[in-house]
């Protein structure tokens, strides 16, 4: 049995693989959980059997904000592991194998993507306002906006006319204190429409398909123990790094398959302001602004964040080497990656603006722990990687159709970050989750 706070039991593999199941699920982060709960919602009344794995334990109970974790950002680097060994080009980014995944420590701060990026990808801007009208009531997303309070105002009257507050996936609970969203909720509430079988500390090491179908996977458990499971349907939400590594390794085919990896370009500094004591405030990503900033004040202290939108490319890419294999024999990922010029023309213009936003909220950038005042991030940082499996219509430039099913295989789909066609300068769990409940309404439907 996991932590109290959760209401599902975990389920032993050695039971799970003596059932068909009609969708099986991998992984439990932002799209994973999603599917989960859309799938309990939708079968509430049916006879379909719905299965969960999860490569982690049970690392916390519910997001580190709401556990008081100290130093929520350092206990999360003592819980994930660093790609840095084998991913040296990308070596910001790290894996969290976690019940939750990294929706345990995010920051949610759930916008939008702006029209300009949707109208390259193959879903309407109406449908894609309907998801995610109902990603954000599930994510219980806030939008308090007062422009009359001083600090809106001040960068109102500095030209920035389209700022913002926070828009939260959080629930405001008595006496001021609120509830931060981690993708434990969506299965806790999924158990309650319908229950599933659940197994953690199992990672599934290759999809196994049977003439262009899927028919199950091959699952290790964290004993050594070896398993397989079948289902009619399967959901891959591991991550835009694992989910590609995943299908190489399952001998998959698809030209674009781990190409497009696509990260936010990421740039933070931090500033003391006698003005303020405390706010939340977005400059959101704009057609003549190819980045967002993100300023965080609590006690006339603040943190400035820039995330930068990156140039799609073929040459970054996720990819496997057969001969360099982990314990398990399984091989590893790969990455090819490096910004482009106009990448790093981006970078420098968020380094000016921080600079400005500073001096807007009446203090002066200062350096932190010997670090340089304004930092940019090693790519992967950020931890918004994406686009390896991206949607789309024609199979030589992307891996799934518009519905998340990957070209080809029947019963095989997608829902993580990996699918997004592009990401903008915008966090992507909002539009994972959004995206997730689509896909799922298409299994159902079909």
């Amino acid at each position: 049995m996991v932590a109290k706070e959760l209401l599902f039991p975990t389920t032993p593999l050695e039971k799970m693989k003596n059932k068909e199941y009609d969708v099986l699920i991998i992984g439990t982060g932002a799209g994973g959980a999603a599917s989960v709960l859309r799938l309990c919602e939708k079968w509430r009344n049916k006879k379909k059997q719905i299965a969960v794995i999860e490569a982690g334990g049970s690392v916390l109970p519910a997001h580190a904000n709401n556990m008081k974790v100290k130093n929520p950002e350092s206990y999360y680097y003592k819980v994930s592991n660093s790609y840095g060994e084998h991913l040296n080009q990308f070596s910001g980014a790290r894996e969290l194998l976690a019940l939750g995944g990294r929706t345990l420590f995010w920051g949610n701060v759930c916008p939008r993507m702006p029209t300009e990026e949707i109208n390259s990808w193959p879903i309407s801007e109406i449908e894609m306002k309907k998801y995610y009208d109902i990603a954000e009531k599930k994510l219980n997303v806030t939008k308090a906006f007062d422009p009359s309070i001083p600090i809106f105002q001040n960068f109102i009257n500095s030209g920035y006319k389209d700022v913002q507050s926070f828009p939260l996936a959080v629930t405001r609970l008595p006496k001021n204190s609120v509830k931060f969203f981690s993708s434990l909720l969506f299965l806790n509430e999924a158990f309650k429409n319908k229950p599933f079988d659940i197994a953690i500390n199992s990672r599934v090491t290759k999809v196994l398909i049977n003439n262009n179908k899927t028919v199950g996977v091959k699952v290790h458990s964290v004993d050594g123990k070896e398993c397989i499971l079948r289902s009619k349907n399967i959901i891959l939400a591991t991550g835009a790094i694992e989910t590609p590594r995943l299908l190489l390794y399952s001998g998959i085919k698809g030209k674009a398959i781990g190409h497009y990896l696509t990260n936010h370009s990421f740039v933070k500094a931090f500033c003391n302001t006698k003005n303020y004591k405390k706010a939340s405030i977005l400059l959101p990503q704009t057609v003549n602004r190819p980045y967002q900033i993100q300023i965080y004040i609590n006690k006339g202290k603040a943190a400035l964040a820039s995330f930068g939108r990156v140039e799609s490319s073929f040459e970054n890419k996720v990819y496997i080497n057969k001969k360099d294999q982990d314990i398990r024999g399984v091989s590893k990922a790969k990455i090819n990656f490096s910004y482009s010029k106009n990448d790093l023309l981006i970078i420098n213009e968020m380094k000016k603006e921080l600079e400005k936003v500073a001096t807007i909220i009446g203090g002066s950038i200062n350096s932190r722990d010997g670090k340089p005042s304004i930092q940019v991030q090693e790519p992967g940082a950020d931890y918004h990687e994406a686009c390896t499996c991206r949607m789309g219509t024609d199979p030589t430039i992307s891996v799934t159709d518009p519905y998340g099913k990957v070209h080809g295989i029947a019963g095989l789909y997608i829902t993580d970050n990996s699918v997004l066609p592009t990401i903008g300068a915008v966090n992507p769990v909002l539009t994972t989750v959004a995206l997730s409940f689509r896909t799922v309404d298409s299994i159902v439907q079909n």
